[in-house]
């Protein structure tokens, strides 16, 4: 009997105190939208606002008719150090990434349809210029070491009532992505990587290294190389200097 006694005050408990979700799935939030971030991103079968959109188009068909329209805005707080055997700990100060979201909807009788704009996911760091990562073979190069990773949809979902039970929905997406990347590299890493095959850590190619890196190694004239830095940044705050864009679709169902 106490035993059960002990086992209801914690279910109690559990159930007062609020929990917390704080993961990703890769480039994917943990859920969309408030209802559905809420309870830990479950989103499938109930009606879950117009975060559907994104969510599963499928359970637009499970609103009452009329409009509606949400406007959301997510917040990812990374806490992450990197480290390293016989060196300070390396803390990013990239912490704060936010991702807004809008959408529209109508049910009309048997039909959904809608628009929605969605900040899918995203991650990045930044290290700044006086980490170990910022060091070269001879030491300190001061330079940045950050990166930044984005992906959004805009996606034009339209949904169908079978019946009272069957909601079936499919969704027009076009995605983009933007990255920002700027690393610092050891010479004593970079210089294996354009070594001809056989390295430990492989080997690139292309004209940068075959007609500019490769004869300069051959030669003896790279004997220097203290580190080489990637520098693929710009400085807008809503888009990265790599993009691309491409084209999705995908079917839904929803049971009600």
């Amino acid at each position: 009997m106490k035993l059960k006694r002990i086992a209801g005050l914690l279910i109690a408990a559990g159930i007062v105190v609020p929990g917390v979700a704080s993961a990703t799935n890769g480039m994917n939030m943990e859920g969309y939208g408030p209802i559905a971030t809420g309870m830990g991103g479950a989103s499938m079968a109930y009606d879950n606002g117009v975060a559907a959109v994104i969510n599963n188009p499928a359970t637009l068909g499970l609103a009452p008719n009329g409009d509606r329209v949400d406007l959301a805005i997510g917040g990812l707080h990374p806490d992450i150090d990197t480290k390293t055997n016989g060196m300070s700990n390396a803390h990013s100060h990239g912490d704060a990434y936010y991702m807004p979201a809008f959408g529209w909807a109508r049910k009309a009788d048997k039909l959904a349809f809608g628009l929605g704009v969605f900040a899918q996911g995203g991650m990045g760091t930044d290290y700044g210029t006086n980490s170990f990562l910022s060091m070269g073979d001879a030491g300190p190069t001061g330079k940045q070491v950050r990166s930044e990773v984005g992906v959004g949809r805009a996606i034009a979902p339209l949904a169908y009532d079978v019946n009272s039970q069957l909601t079936v929905a499919g969704s027009l997406e076009f995605v983009w992505a933007t990255m920002d990347l700027q690393m610092v590299m050891p010479g004593s890493k970079m210089m294996p990587m354009m070594m001809p095959g056989g390295s430990t850590l492989g080997s690139v190619n292309g004209n940068m290294v075959s007609d500019r890196f490769m004869p300069a190694l051959a030669s003896g004239q790279m004997t220097g190389f203290n580190w080489g830095y990637f520098d693929f940044s710009n400085s807008n705050a809503y888009s990265g200097k790599a993009h691309s864009t491409g084209w999705a679709g995908r079917p839904a169902p929803a049971f009600g």
